[in-house]
């Protein structure tokens, strides 16, 4: 139910649904659940979809280049790192495969997740499952596509956390619970994840907009 409403106040609030909130296709077998349907307890969600199309669209024919979707495009950039860029196999090799990455990829490939994980669930659900060990790589892709005030909302986010990022998930599950407790609160993070939204919104196309003219810029609006 989460889920539902989040995705549904991503639709009302971007010019489309963001790519996370599309179907996505099969995951790495080292994460748990099904297209289309909330994680169980403990469980990562689906990963993110390839591109931002029906998949029966798939025996259409090639749509003209300038009609691709904002999902299409920036994804072509990802897709040849996604796989190895993992988010399942701990926080070492992620770094590592993340430093090797052409830098466009690396920013595109860390907004994307964390957008994901908060359509689906919130920063809640970014910081209980695998992908939360890249946010500190997400505040700069954020912040390389121009996405400031998102940026800075994961950094405030994240700062409950501790001064140090936690990378190890049990870690942050740790301090997610302590915090919880502290606050009363189920979610927390409930007004964080709206303001998230509402700051997408104003960018042309949103989240995809934002991420495809990036891609086909091939360099980042902001500082590095």
């Amino acid at each position: 139910m989460l889920r539902f409403a989040l995705c549904l106040a991503a639709l009302l609030l971007t010019a489309s649904p963001p790519l996370a909130c599309r179907k996505a296709p099969n995951k790495p077998a080292a994460a748990a659940g099904s297209p289309g349907t909330s994680p169980q307890a403990g469980e990562d969600p689906v990963a993110p979809a390839g591109r931002g199309q029906d998949p029966a669209a798939d025996d259409a024919p090639s749509a003209l280049p300038s009609a691709r979707k904002d999902g299409d495009l920036y994804w072509e950039v990802i897709a040849p790192h996604f796989d190895r860029v993992s988010v399942y196999d701990g926080a070492q090799v992620f770094q590592r495969e993340w430093s090797k990455t052409p830098e466009p990829a690396r920013h595109l490939l860390t907004a994307h997740w964390v957008v994901m994980e908060i359509s689906n669930g919130g920063f809640l659900q970014l910081f209980s499952t695998a992908a939360g060990l890249l946010v500190p790589e997400a505040i700069l892709g954020l912040r390389a596509l121009g996405l400031e005030e998102n940026a800075r909302m994961l950094e405030q986010a994240a700062a409950v956390l501790g001064k140090t990022y936690p990378r190890e998930r049990k870690q942050r599950e740790r301090r997610l619970e302590a915090y919880r407790r502290r606050s009363g609160q189920e979610n927390p993070f409930a007004e964080l994840d709206a303001q998230f939204f509402e700051v997408l919104r104003k960018q042309p196309g949103g989240f995809d907009g934002v991420a495809a003219r990036y891609a086909q810029a091939g360099n980042p609006p902001g500082s590095h």
